[in-house]
């Protein structure tokens, strides 16, 4: 799958899940930065996200957690597989 399929996935369950438009807006562009990081999508795992959280510097609890929230989105819905 190509990077415009993970960004066009999450943004219709955002739409089916009925959250805010400031909230798909914030959500795809943390999805769209993040995905900018890899070349082969087919390969992203748990360790890629985490370790991408546990880079990045944060300016506020704020956006901490709409980039861990966005992320965990793009993980369960995009990439279909299972947050624990």
């Amino acid at each position: 799958m190509k990077k415009l399929d993970y960004y066009e996935i999450c943004f219709s369950k955002m739409k089916y899940l009925n959250y805010s438009e400031n909230t798909i807006k914030c959500y795809l562009y943390y999805i769209e930065q993040f995905l900018k990081n890899f070349n082969n999508l087919s390969r992203l795992n748990s360790l890629n996200f985490q370790n991408y959280i546990d880079n990045y510097v944060f300016k506020s609890i704020s956006q901490q957690n709409q980039i861990i929230n966005s992320l965990r989105f793009l993980y369960k819905y995009g990439l279909e597989k299972k947050y624990t």
